[in-house]
C-alpha cells in the first residue's frame, strides 16, 4: 500500500474543482460508478458535499452473478439517496471478437460512447470517473514498459475535455481509509486480484513490490511525472512549429512529412519522431522503425496501422489516412464515385472524330463501346495485372509500368483501374489500354470522364 496522505478527502476534491474553476452549484455531473471502492467512495463524497449528480452503471456481462450483484449495490444506493440512475448492458465479448480488439479496449469505448450519449440527452455538464493516484502510476509504468514519449510519462490527466478525475492526486490507501471511516459499502472485483492482464500484473506484482521496498515510491513517481508537465508544454509548442514547417497536405487523404529535412535540421530532432507522429496513432516501435529506415536511406518501405498507411518515398514520409481497397471493387454502368472524395467517373456518349481522342488529356479517354462488357468495374491493382499500352507491341505488367513511372508505394496503392470483363480498360489518369481504342470503323463511341 502507498503512504497515506493525511488530508481531508472532501477538501482535496473541493480544491480540485476550485483549481479547475468549476462552480459546483452551477454544474451537473454524471458519475461512472461500477460498485467498486473507488467509485462508491466518490459517490459518497458527492453526497456529503451535496453536489447534484447522476450515476451511470455498465454491465459488461463478463462476470456472471458478480456483475448482477454490482448492479444491485449501485441500484440500492441510488434508491436510498434519491440519485438518478442509468443502467446499460453490453455484449462485450461478442463485440470484441467481431472487431478483433481486446475486451478492455472495447469496454472502454462502449462506456465512454454511452456516457456521452447520456450527457448530451440529459444536458449534463461533465463525466466524472474515479481514477486515482495509483491508477496514474500504473499507467506510467505500463507506458514505460512498452515504450512512450514524454506525454506517456505524465500519467492520467486530471481533466480531458468534459471528463473530470477529482481523485487523481489521491492514493488508494486514503480512499480505503475514507471507506472504513464512513462505512462505505462496496464490492470487490475478484478479477482485479488476478495478474493475468498486464495492468493487473503491474498493480499486484510490480507496484506492490515497489511500495514494500520503497514506501514513498508512488509519491516519488508522481512528483517526477508532474515535473514533466512544463517540458511537455514546451515540446507541444515546438511540435506545432515543426508540423507547420515539415508537414504539407498534398490531398485530402495524403500528408507529406519532409522527414529528411527534419532530421538534417538538428541532430536532436530524431528523438522526437514519436511525438511528431503520435497523432497518426504511431506507437514507439513503429516510430523507431521509421527512424531507422530513414537514417539508412531506405526507400519504398512501408508501415500500416488501423487508420493510416506510411511509406518512405525518397526524402519524405507519405501518410495516407484512408485505403481505397476498403471501398472497392465497385461495379457501374453510367457513373461511379471514386474513393476518398476524388470525384466521379462518368460514361458519356461521344461523336468526336477519331483523331481528336489523343488530345483528351489524363482525365478523359475515348473508347469503342462495342468492345466493352457492362457493368464496368472500378478497383485497385493487384499483382499479376497486365495491360496493352499504346506505342509498344504486346503487353506490360502494371508493376513494371509503376517502376517506369517511379511511383511510391502509397501512389501505387491508390491507383484506380477501370475494367471490362476483368480486362483493364484504363489506368485512371495515367494510361489507356489499346484493345478498347476507337478505330476508323467505330460507330458507338463513349468517353470515360473524371469530373
Amino acid at each position: 500500500m502507498s503512504k497515506v496522505i493525511k488530508s481531508d478527502l472532501k477538501l482535496l476534491i473541493i480544491n480540485f474543482f476550485n483549481r479547475n474553476k468549476i462552480v459546483l452549484a452551477d454544474k451537473s455531473f454524471l458519475l461512472a460508478v461500477s460498485g467498486g471502492i473507488d467509485s462508491m467512495v466518490l459517490a459518497h463524497v458527492f453526497m456529503q458535499l451535496e453536489i447534484k449528480f447522476t450515476i451511470a452503471h455498465c454491465n459488461y456481462k463478463l462476470r456472471g452473478n458478480d456483475s448482477e450483484d454490482d448492479y444491485k449495490l449501485v441500484k440500492n444506493f441510488c434508491k436510498k439517496n434519491n440519485v438518478p440512475l442509468f443502467y446499460k448492458e453490453f455484449k462485450t465479448k461478442k463485440i470484441a471478437t467481431t472487431e478483433k480488439k481486446s475486451i478492455q479496449e472495447v469496454a472502454r469505448d462502449l462506456r465512454y460512447h454511452w456516457f456521452n450519449e447520456i450527457v448530451e440527452a440529459e444536458k449534463l455538464d461533465y463525466i466524472v470517473t474515479a481514477h486515482h493516484l495509483n491508477d496514474s502510476i500504473e499507467t506510467i509504468l505500463f507506458n514505460l514498459i512498452r515504450g512512450t514519449g514524454i506525454k506517456g510519462l505524465m500519467g492520467i490527466p486530471s481533466t480531458n475535455r468534459n471528463i473530470l478525475r477529482p481523485l487523481i492526486e489521491i492514493s488508494k490507501s486514503e480512499i480505503l481509509n475514507f471507506a472504513i471511516r464512513n462505512k462505505v459499502h462496496y464490492r470487490e472485483d475478484k478479477s482485479n486480484l488476478e495478474s493475468e492482464y498486464s495492468r493487473n500484473y503491474i498493480r499486484n506484482q510490480v507496484l506492490n513490490s515497489l511500495v514494500i521496498k520503497f514506501p514513498n515510491s508512488i509519491q516519488g513517481i508522481y512528483k517526477t511525472s508532474q515535473s514533466l508537465v512544463g517540458l511537455n508544454k514546451l515540446l507541444e509548442h515546438n511540435i506545432i512549429n515543426w508540423r507547420s514547417t515539415y508537414f504539407t497536405t498534398e490531398t485530402e487523404e495524403l500528408i507529406k512529412f519532409k522527414l529528411n529535412d527534419f532530421l538534417n535540421a538538428e541532430k536532436f530532432h530524431r528523438y522526437f519522431i514519436f511525438d511528431l507522429l503520435a497523432e497518426f496513432e504511431v506507437n514507439t516501435a513503429m516510430a523507431l522503425e521509421i527512424l531507422e529506415a530513414a537514417l539508412k536511406n531506405k526507400k519504398g518501405v512501408g508501415w500500416k496501422n488501423e487508420k493510416y498507411d506510411f511509406t518512405l518515398n525518397r526524402e519524405n514520409l507519405l501518410i495516407s489516412n484512408k485505403r481505397n481497397s476498403a471501398h472497392l471493387p465497385v461495379f457501374f454502368t453510367k457513373s461511379v464515385r471514386m474513393p476518398n472524395s476524388k470525384g466521379r467517373i462518368v460514361v458519356k456518349k461521344m461523336s468526336d472524330k477519331v483523331q481528336d481522342f489523343k488530345k483528351l488529356g489524363i482525365t478523359k479517354i475515348g473508347v469503342d463501346k462495342n468492345k466493352l462488357s457492362f457493368p464496368l468495374e472500378l478497383r485497385t491493382w493487384k499483382n499479376g495485372d497486365i495491360f496493352y499500352p499504346f506505342g509498344m507491341k504486346g503487353k506490360k505488367k502494371l508493376s513494371d509500368f509503376f517502376v517506369d513511372r517511379k511511383l511510391s508505394k502509397f501512389e501505387k496503392e491508390n491507383v484506380l483501374l477501370i475494367c471490362s470483363n476483368k480486362e483493364i480498360v484504363w489506368i485512371v489518369g495515367m494510361a489507356a489500354d489499346r484493345r478498347f481504342a476507337v478505330e476508323p470503323k467505330s460507330i458507338n463511341i463513349v468517353s470515360l470522364n473524371v469530373i
